[in-house]
């Protein structure tokens, strides 16, 4: 049966990876069922802490569970969509992971250490899963930032652009205020809004060229908590697209008003912001 609108699930980081899987009512729901759950949606956000190896864990486990049911395509925000054909080369096997992290600019583009994405990229390529870059080149990120989303225009952003939602601006303030140099909050919301507008743009697209697949996305927590950014976003681009939200917190109490389900994991604290 076809799930439809946003179906939020929740990763919980605190040690080893588990699959104790909750509902927000603290029900445990078996992990094969959860998988088949998230198996019948267009798109399965599992959001990150960028330096948590147990969010990497879960994240690369659920690829695997994912894998043996549906065609899967893995979107990822620590690669800029310019990028794409490298990524593609590495899955082709043209290229090795050095190579792509070269061709990548990996490191400059985005610098997390790249042993937190090899296994899932390794897994990717040895069953023959696409990898799909969602992130807007940083070039493009710098001139949001100067001139304001409003007034740039890009192939790699929707024309024209879908503005937040006022929880999402009150989310994002709460966010700025735990960062004051960031620049102004108006720079600050602008440059979220063309990430996030971008990651629906190329997320859409990978839709559009792999109808039958799952698009499994990598990307920071704050830029879907909620159902707010990148999903809301999403659905106001195309909105019989189904997807399922998975963010890290450190609790079940947690658990938010359309959550639908938490991974018991551990692991390493969050020291707040985006990812």
């Amino acid at each position: 049966m076809r799930i439809l609108g946003i179906l939020t699930c929740l990763i919980v980081a605190r040690g080893v990876m588990a699959t104790t899987i909750f509902a927000p009512d603290a029900s445990i729901v078996p992990f094969d069922e959860f998988v088949e759950v998230l198996a019948q949606n267009d798109v399965v956000y599992l959001g990150e802490i960028h330096t948590s190896q147990e969010i990497h864990q879960a994240q690369l486990e659920t690829i695997k569970r994912l894998e043996t049911r549906r065609p899967l395509i893995v979107a990822m925000e620590m690669f800029q969509t310019p990028y794409q054909r490298f990524l593609d080369a590495y899955t082709q096997g043209a290229l090795s992971e050095s190579e792509l992290l070269e061709a990548t600019e990996y490191k400059k583009r985005w610098g997390y250490n790249p042993e937190f994405y090899l296994p899932i990229l390794r897994f990717a390529k040895d069953h023959g899963i696409r990898l799909w870059a969602t992130q807007i080149p940083t070039e493009l990120v710098q001139q949001v930032q100067s001139a304001g989303i409003g007034n740039v225009q890009s192939p790699y952003l929707p024309n024209p652009p879908i503005l937040p939602s006022k929880s999402y601006v009150d989310k994002l303030e709460e966010v700025y205020q735990g960062h004051p140099r960031m620049g102004s909050f108006e720079e600050f919301l602008d440059v979220q809004l063309g990430w996030d507008n971008g990651t629906a743009l190329a997320l859409l697209e990978a839709l559009r060229a792999h109808p039958k697949a799952l698009v499994v996305v990598l990307i920071g927590q704050g830029h879907v908590q909620e159902g707010l950014g990148v999903p809301q976003i999403l659905k106001a681009l195309a909105p019989w697209v189904s997807q399922t939200v998975c963010v890290p917190v450190f609790d079940p109490s947690e658990l938010k008003p359309g959550d639908d389900f938490g991974i018991l994991i551990q692991g390493e604290e969050w020291n707040g912001g985006i990812g």
